[in-house]
């Protein structure tokens, strides 16, 4: 018999974790919370660790997190990106950045609540990247930036440095 916990954010992160397996269509899908850096590998996926505050940023991360990769999870095609994928490092990061953006946007098409929940995700990636001090141009990455603007469900950046780029 399972002891109950008295960590608020419990129920929350249970929630999350089903409905990201439902999003991906993928029931036999292991999610977990770590303070490492969030990914999908295998069976297995790995989200931003959520506190018992729960503050609205941590929540709207995990959200953005647990969309982005169950979208991934659920739209990508592993030997088709592999076939058509292009050599040359800039080329690469290009393509890896429009099929994230594509992935998402499917989602978003499919199932609008995602995308408040992943542009959340992007601003704060942007803004933990520095990205939010930019004011050239030539110093965004640009595989970045496609991400960005591409990757964005709602197609805006809401960083006002990035958006006086564009």
């Amino acid at each position: 018999m399972s002891k109950p916990t008295d960590n608020p954010a419990d129920p929350f992160k249970k929630a999350l974790a089903e409905a990201t397996k439902v999003m991906a269509h993928d029931p036999d899908l292991t999610v977990s919370y770590s303070v490492d850096p969030s990914g999908l590998s295998g069976d297995a996926m790995r989200l931003p660790q959520v506190s018992r505050r729960m503050t609205r940023d941590e929540v709207m991360l995990a959200r953005g997190t647990a969309d982005a990769l169950a979208l991934h999870r659920r739209y990508h095609n592993d030997a088709l990106h592999a076939r058509y994928a292009p050599p040359g490092a800039m080329a690469r990061d290009l393509y890896e950045a429009m099929e994230t953006a594509r992935c998402e946007a499917m989602g978003a098409r499919d199932m609008p609540g995602t995308a408040g929940n992943i542009d959340a995700k992007i601003a704060h990636e942007a803004a933990r990247a520095g990205y939010d001090q930019i004011t050239q141009a030539s110093d965004a990455p640009l595989a970045t930036a496609v991400h960005s603007v591409g990757g964005s469900p709602r197609a805006t950046i809401r960083s006002p440095s990035l958006n006086r780029l564009t």
